[in-house]
């Protein structure tokens, strides 16, 4: 096994490992792709709780060695991985709710993240793709399951207005599926490069954070009601505050992700005892990554041109300190691995 290992903040090492063994329960992926999110660079720029660490977040690749498992997975099966680790023993997850895992683990931040030719990973975080889903479309099921879960436990009814903080990938993917799903989403971000992609992609209301008031110009969209919803995303950068003044009375507001560079920001406290919001944290798939592979398969959301930038293994630590100097999370890093 050869994997970039994170030695210190900003400090990437090549290392290697030829006696990794498969515990029981795991299985061992050859991996084909890997994609840096704002968790990795998380990670990259000193936010993991311990070093050395090995970064990389989302991956597709092919099971290489797997023993008995109830998952009925087999060798050479191509594989997508559900980087959220439970523990299966906490309150939570022996009460069924594995989403709110009370040890819950993210790769490549809090565990062993996937930038490996090879990743020792636990069975129940592998899912088997259909033959047609292409591997760099398998990339986007873990913020599609995100997406999806958002829409749910948002409870959204048909015709609401939801706002979404942030034109990055899962920002764009997340507007896709509250259209899917009869939702009116309003997409705010700073970067006209962005607002123009989500316009490519289907979602007709855009507004500019940095050219004026951006509550007045969603009041002016939703004919001066505001809106039911909003999702705050903690990769997009934009002011939490605005999430919470662009909501009606009895609204509901979305803070979801895993990055935590925002973790700090200063928000009136008030407006939610006085708007009377509900208020739902959410920082992974869970239960929604087979249906997020489905939308995939059925070709329901448009991944065609959103922005990637590919490279082969051994460039990425030429190229991984400009992309988290960009902070941009709509372009996409790619790792490929021969």
């Amino acid at each position: 096994m050869k994997y970039w290992e994170l030695s210190a903040p900003g400090v990437l090492n090549l290392e290697h490992n030829n006696t990794a063994i498969v515990p029981e329960g795991y299985a061992k992926v050859k991996v084909q792709l890997v994609c840096l999110t704002a968790s990795d660079i998380d990670a990259y720029l000193g936010e993991a709780e311990e070093y050395p660490l090995t970064i990389g977040r989302q991956a597709v690749g092919y099971i290489s060695e797997i023993g008995e498992n109830n998952r009925i997975l087999t060798r050479g099966q191509r594989v997508v991985v559900d980087p959220r680790i439970t523990c299966g023993a906490c309150y939570a997850c022996k009460n069924n709710r594995p989403t709110v895992c009370e040890n819950g683990r993210i790769m490549g931040l809090e565990s062993a993240g996937m930038l490996s030719d090879f990743a020792i990973v636990p069975v129940r975080n592998l899912y088997p793709l259909p033959p047609h889903v292409k591997n760099e479309d398998a990339l986007y099921v873990e913020p599609l399951a995100m997406a999806n879960r958002i829409f749910t436990e948002a409870n959204m009814a048909k015709g609401a207005h939801a706002v979404i903080f942030g034109s990055s990938s899962l920002g764009i993917l997340l507007a896709q599926v509250l259209i899917y799903q009869q939702i009116i989403p309003i997409i705010i971000d700073s970067h006209d490069e962005n607002l123009e992609y989500a316009r490519k992609h289907g979602i007709y209301y855009t507004i500019n954070s940095g050219t004026g008031n951006v509550i007045s110009q969603i009041k002016q969209l939703t004919s001066g009601r505001l809106c039911e919803h909003s999702i705050y995303l903690s990769s997009g950068g934009e002011k939490p505050q605005d999430a919470l003044d662009c909501l009606q009375q009895g609204g509901t507001l979305v803070l979801a992700g895993y990055s935590g560079k925002d973790s700090r920001s200063n928000v009136k406290i008030g407006s939610i005892f006085n708007k009377q919001l509900r208020v739902i944290g959410i920082n992974n798939g869970g239960k929604y990554i087979e249906s997020a592979i489905n939308l995939i398969a059925k070709h329901e959301v448009n991944l065609s041109t959103l922005p990637v930038k590919e490279l082969d293994f051994d460039e990425l630590p030429s190229q991984i300190k400009p992309y988290a100097e960009e902070q941009n999370f709509l372009h996409r890093l790619v790792v490929k691995f021969s």
